[in-house]
């Protein structure tokens, strides 16, 4: 079954050449990062109560922004209101 339906902006990133990592980061239990040969896009941490799989669809909305808008995004540097 081919799931990468589910995470379209992704999956073409990582069909593209980009790079995602999903896991423990410094003293953070759970960050995914998107990253590619030009800029780390995306660092998210997990928040509270968040679902690995509601963290995956972060990822993917909050890297289509930044695709878009050419600026990245790093909670661990800047956290937001969880």
């Amino acid at each position: 079954m081919d799931n990468f339906n589910l995470f379209p902006v992704l999956h073409s990133f990582v069909l593209s050449g980009g790079t995602i990592d999903v896991g423990r980061i410094d003293v953070m239990d759970c960050a995914a990062v998107a990253s590619d040969a030009h800029a780390l896009w995306v660092v998210l941490t997990r928040r509270d109560g968040e679902s690995l799989l509601e963290l995956l669809q972060r990822l993917d909305t909050t890297l289509a922004w930044c695709l878009a808008s050419r600026e990245p995004i790093d909670e661990m540097e800047y956290p937001t209101h969880q």
